[in-house]
Parts: structure tokens; C-alpha cells; sequence
């Protein structure tokens, strides 16, 4: 069973004894909502790699110069919000990330990463996975809780319960890790030199 913002966002206000909403645009504690739900909802997502924002693509090549000694160039989907995993049938090579493209030395890789959802609170198309949405439900209660009802022990009892939630749901298969990892690092340097800020491996925020 999955559940969408609307049925988050109520329980959340239960959970502080406030009324239910019937639409994001309500006013009141739905305003609040509107506005909060997705900037805690992508922090949420953020934290974890979960396996249901997660996509597993062959990315798109691309015809262009590559810089340094790289032999392909590849384009980060326009819906990714971080890459989790870049490798070949399996195995884990360098690559470099630049300019919001992927540099790589194969010509058939394999891209996982965690998608990015819409901004509008009102997308009611999203559904999200009962472990999640229960995380979800106490991480929202306990941030707009101290504005909903002035008491922050309220608010940092919900904040433990979203900690023993959240931990749950990891455990529970809710979301997957796929840390992917990189060739020693005298190998890096020998091949590519000192590359000061640019970013090589696995875990890298797509811009």
C-alpha cells in the first residue's frame, strides 16, 4: 500500500492534534503544509538512497570533445538529483563528473541514481511506500510542529520517533544502499594527475 501527500500530510497533523486538510489549498495548516511537505520530503530523500526513487538507466551518450584522457562523455538524466552507481555489468571503474556530464572510459555503462519528484506538494500522482511515508509523517510533524502548536516536547518526541522510524525502514528493505567504490587512488593519480576540486568516484550531487 502506498500513500500519497495529502494522506501524509493529515497524519502528520493528527499526530499534533490538529484537523485534517482536504486540499493543499485549504489555507491555514494546509498553507504551512503546502509550503513544508516538499522541502522535508527531499530532505528525506536525500539522506538515504531509497530504492523507490531510485532508477536504473543507460545513459545517454554524447558526441562532443572529451576533456583530458577520458574516451566517452555521457549526459545526466534532467530528472537526477544524485547518481548512486556508475559502472559496467558490474564492475566499478573511474569517472569524473564535470560540467554536469559524466566522463568514463566504456562505451556501455550502466547509471543508477535517485530521482528528483516534483516540487508541488499538491502532485498527487506520487505515491510512496508505507515505511517511507511513516518516516515522512513524523519528520514533517516535528518540523512544523512547534508552529502548529507551540510545544517543542511535542516536537522533539516526534523527531525521536521519526529517528526509530526511519531506522526501521532502512532495515527493512524500504531503501537500498548501492555505494559503489574506486580503484586505489595511486591509480587515480597517475593517470589523471591532481584534479583539485573536480570530483571522481561514486557519490556526487548532479547540479
Amino acid at each position: 500500500m502506498s500513500r500519497n501527500a495529502i494522506q501524509i500530510t493529515n497524519s502528520a497533523l493528527i499526530k499534533l492534534g490538529a484537523s485534517p486538510i482536504s486540499t493543499f489549498t485549504d489555507g491555514g495548516n494546509a498553507t504551512t503544509m503546502r509550503s513544508e511537505f516538499p522541502a522535508i520530503r527531499n530532505l528525506l530523500l536525500s539522506e538515504h538512497v531509497w530504492h523507490f526513487a531510485s532508477e536504473l538507466v543507460t545513459p545517454a551518450a554524447l558526441n562532443e570533445t572529451v576533456p583530458g584522457d577520458w574516451t566517452y562523455a555521457f549526459a545526466i538524466p534532467p530528472d537526477c538529483a544524485r547518481i548512486t552507481a556508475f559502472d559496467v555489468s558490474g564492475e566499478v571503474y573511474p569517472y569524473e563528473i564535470r560540467s554536469g556530464k559524466i566522463y568514463y572510459d566504456f562505451s556501455t555503462p550502466t547509471l543508477r541514481y535517485v530521482k528528483n519528484f516534483p516540487a508541488d506538494a499538491t502532485e498527487d500522482a506520487v505515491l510512496y511506500p508505507d515505511s517511507f511515508a511513516y518516516a515522512l509523517t513524523c519528520r514533517l510533524a516535528a518540523h512544523v510542529g512547534v508552529n502548529i502548536t507551540q510545544n517543542t516536547k511535542l516536537s522533539g518526541d516526534l523527531m525521536q520517533e521519526y529517528m526509530l522510524a526511519v531506522g526501521q525502514a532502512r532495515f527493512s528493505g524500504a531503501c537500498e544502499r548501492f555505494d559503489q567504490v574506486t580503484r586505489a587512488q595511486e591509480w587515480l593519480d597517475s593517470r589523471h594527475g591532481s584534479l583539485g576540486d573536480v570530483d571522481i568516484g561514486a557519490r556526487h550531487t548532479a547540479p
